[in-house]
C-alpha cells in the first residue's frame, strides 16, 4: 500500500469509554485557518490532506481556539460505472488512458476510487494500476426521508 493512500489513524475515544461532558466546546464548520492547523496531524500520519476545494470540515473548538475533534466531508473521484460489450474488452486500456488524461487536464492530479465487485472488474482495475485498499466502505443517504438522492 502506498503511503499517499494510507488511511489516517487518529486515536478515537474508546467505545467503552464515556465522552466527557464538554459544554465549552463550539461544534461548527471550521474556518480555512482552523482547517490548516490540522495539516501537521495528516503529515505525521503520512496521510493525504483533504483538498480544500472539494471538502469541508466540521469540528469542535475549545475556549482557547484549539480544534479538539474534526470530521471532513470530501468529494472524491470515482471511476465507475463501466460497461464494455463483448468482444470489445481490448478497449479498456484506451478508455482508462483517455479518462485519466481528461481528468488531469480538467482537475489536476487526483486520487481515484473504483467500487468493484470481486472478479473481472476488480482485475481490470488492478491492470489499470489501482490497488485494493484495506478499508471497509460504509455508505449512508444524508437528507430528508423520501427525497431523491442527487447523483
Amino acid at each position: 500500500m502506498s503511503t499517499a493512500n494510507k488511511p489516517i489513524e487518529f486515536k478515537p475515544v474508546g467505545e467503552d469509554e464515556p465522552t466527557p461532558a464538554t459544554p465549552a466546546l463550539d461544534v461548527r464548520l471550521l474556518t480555512t485557518e482552523e482547517v490548516e492547523t490540522l495539516r501537521p496531524e495528516f503529515e505525521a500520519q503520512r496521510a493525504v490532506f483533504p483538498n480544500p476545494q472539494t471538502s469541508f470540515a466540521v469540528g469542535a473548538v475549545d475556549a482557547d481556539g484549539k480544534v479538539v475533534a474534526f470530521l471532513f466531508f470530501q468529494l472524491q473521484v470515482h471511476a465507475e460505472p463501466m460497461k464494455i460489450d463483448h468482444p470489445h474488452e481490448a478497449l479498456f486500456s484506451r478508455l482508462v488512458d483517455v479518462g485519466e488524461r481528461t481528468l488531469v487536464e480538467r482537475c489536476g492530479s487526483q486520487l481515484v476510487y473504483a467500487f468493484t465487485p470481486p472478479g473481472k472488474i476488480t482485475r481490470l482495475a488492478q491492470m489499470a494500476g489501482m490497488q485494493i485498499e484495506p478499508w471497509v466502505v460504509m455508505s449512508k443517504i444524508v437528507g430528508p426521508p423520501g427525497e431523491e438522492v442527487i447523483q
